[in-house]
């Protein structure tokens, strides 16, 4: 007689889910775990199914990235959560593009100045009550040399 081995427990548990992934990594970044926090969105972005927490997880990885100094890899994932946002939800992430923004400006030179104002209309296209985006597009338009008019209508 064959004994049978019990399935393993983590066979047996739910797969969590993008939005529990996503609230665990909130819980864990508000107390100063960026690894924690950056291990369970990272969990969250890699979930196959496509929902709007998944990209908040991408998002959100970026920032813990930025926090830890690696602004590439944030560039990176703030970039694919809005590429994805796009094509598979249909929407805009405001917070992706208003982040990826503030990175792209602090960096400075031209280009990258430039296209963080790009990013900052779209923020205040998609949200016209986002005073940050609307101060921040004031500033990288200043900073990208356009007419000082235009950037204090921002104000």
């Amino acid at each position: 007689r064959r004994s049978r081995r019990a399935p393993r427990a983590s066979a047996l548990a739910p797969r969590a889910s993008a939005q529990d992934l996503l609230g665990e990594g909130n819980a864990r970044y508000m107390n100063g775990d960026l690894d924690g926090a950056r291990t369970k969105y990272a969990e969250g972005a890699a979930i196959e199914a496509f929902t709007s927490e998944r990209v908040d997880c991408l998002v959100n990885l970026a920032s813990v990235e930025l926090d830890r100094g690696a602004e590439a890899e944030a560039e990176t994932l703030y970039r694919r959560a809005l590429a994805e946002a796009a094509e598979n939800g249909n929407f805009f992430h405001v917070d992706a593009a208003q982040n990826l923004a503030s990175l792209l400006q602090g960096q400075g030179g031209y280009e990258r100045t430039r296209e963080a104002s790009l990013l900052y209309r779209d923020v205040v296209r998609a949200d016209e009550d986002r005073w940050d985006a609307w101060c921040n597009l004031g500033a990288a338009l200043v900073d990208a040399g356009a007419p000082k008019l235009d950037a204090i209508k921002c104000f």
